[in-house]
């Protein structure tokens, strides 16, 4: 199982990629694709930026919200108003800018063993 980041931008992408840690990363640049991803093989995370093409973030996220485990981390530099409102769908909201070692944080504890699980 992997991390599922969700962002345009490249030179992001490839800064949240080496904060993850060990979790294997995989990549989508399009709300839509990474719904795609989403339904053929859920991730451990899922982290999204809201301002997608193709299927916008918000939307993504709430039917990523559908699934039932993946912990949903949202990035965005939205208005305060769209930021409460991923706060009721989204695990952690993240503000951007934001500093690597809180997506790092944030990944690290949906790729945990879920406390109580069993080996």
């Amino acid at each position: 199982m992997s991390v599922l980041i969700v962002e345009p931008n490249e030179d992001l992408q490839e800064l949240m990629a080496l904060s993850v840690g060990d979790c294997p990363v995989r990549i989508a640049t399009r709300g839509d694709e990474a719904l795609r991803v989403i339904l053929a093989e859920p991730p451990l995370v899922i982290v999204v930026e809201l301002d997608l093409a193709g299927l916008i973030g918000e939307r993504l996220a709430i039917r990523a919200r559908s699934l039932p485990d993946p912990p949903l981390i949202v990035l965005t530099s939205a208005d305060h108003d769209r930021l409460r409102r991923a706060a009721r769908y989204a695990d952690r909201v993240l503000p951007k800018p934001f500093e690597m070692a809180r997506l790092e944080a944030a990944v690290a504890q949906g790729c945990s063993p879920k406390a109580g699980a069993s080996a």
